[in-house]
């Protein structure tokens, strides 16, 4: 095959990686398949269908190393990654948000993969890890809501406190483990920033795409903790325990790899992303960025 004919198929290649994590415009797929129940929808949005596609880029990445390809992937994520995150503020349909936010998160590891350096390949990986277990717990709560209230518009979960204390606990869980340290899903962000420290028009996007993040989730944990005065103290609702047990492993996993993120990254994505630039002719002195868990400022 000709060099073109390689770099044809490389192209077709990451289309097909943006089709499969419904990048922008190929995001109306995953917002369809919100109609699924409440279980699938955890499966497809969080570690199933939706991580192929940015896993293909990930692999992709070193072949396509300091190429237009290389940009491109990494202005497309990072347009996903704003643009989604801009249009979640104004649903009030709990699905359509963290579909949306599935599709924004999905933007930042793709963004991420086109950065391509060993720093920001670590945070796409790590991303994927934190992304998966925080979305899969409260795409479980919202079906649970859904199923007690009757609905999934965030603007009837006000007080929600008062009736399912125990869901909502989960859920801020949740919500807390996608915007503020020490989660993993923020130091996997704030590791991403890291890696566009020369590249400006992606910094700024990340940024925008952070600070829109942030606002969506703020306005649905305050629907979330709104109580009404006089109201009696909450009492723990009943739930199968099969539910309970899902929650509170959920929870704890996410708890533990977030304190456990600097062993993880460098035990364990750092010899994954030398194994990917191996090939690649990257120097041991920039590998080290990632092989020593201390290179990351925020661990």
């Amino acid at each position: 095959i000709s060099l073109s004919g390689d770099f044809l198929i490389l192209n077709l290649l990451c289309i097909g990686g943006f089709t499969k994590a419904a990048q922008m415009p190929f995001q109306g797929w995953l917002l369809g398949a919100m109609v699924a129940p409440t279980p699938v929808s955890a499966l497809l949005h969080s570690s199933t269908m939706v991580k192929a596609g940015v896993y293909l880029i990930i692999r992709l990445a070193p072949a396509f190393e300091n190429t237009f390809v290389s940009k491109m992937v990494g202005i497309i994520g990072a347009f996903t990654f704003v643009a989604a995150a801009m249009l979640a503020i104004n649903q009030s349909n709990a699905k359509k948000v963290l579909a949306y936010s599935t599709i924004s998160n999905l933007g930042l590891i793709v963004s991420c993969s086109g950065i391509n350096t060993p720093l920001a390949i670590s945070a796409a990986i790590l991303l994927i890890i934190f992304h998966a277990i925080s979305k899969a717990m409260l795409f479980m709560a919202v079906g649970v809501v859904e199923h007690n209230i009757e609905s999934r518009d965030i603007e009837r979960m006000e007080g929600l406190l008062s009736i399912m204390p125990f869901t909502v606990f989960i859920m801020v869980i949740g919500i807390l483990s996608m915007i503020l340290p020490p989660f993993g899903a923020v130091i996997s962000k704030w590791v991403s920033l890291e890696a566009t420290a020369k590249m400006p028009v992606e910094m700024f996007m990340l940024v925008m795409g952070s600070a829109f993040t942030v606002l969506f989730w703020t306005k649905w944990i305050g629907r979330l903790l709104e109580t009404t005065p006089g109201k009696p103290t909450p009492k723990m609702e009943k739930l199968p325990f099969f539910y309970v047990l899902s929650f509170v492993f959920l929870a704890v996993t996410v708890l533990i790899l977030s304190v456990m993120a600097g062993p993880l990254a460098g035990k364990v994505v750092a010899p994954a992303v030398m194994q990917y630039y191996s090939s690649s002719g990257i120097g041991e002195a920039q590998m080290n960025l990632i092989n020593d868990a201390g290179s990351f400022p925020v661990l």
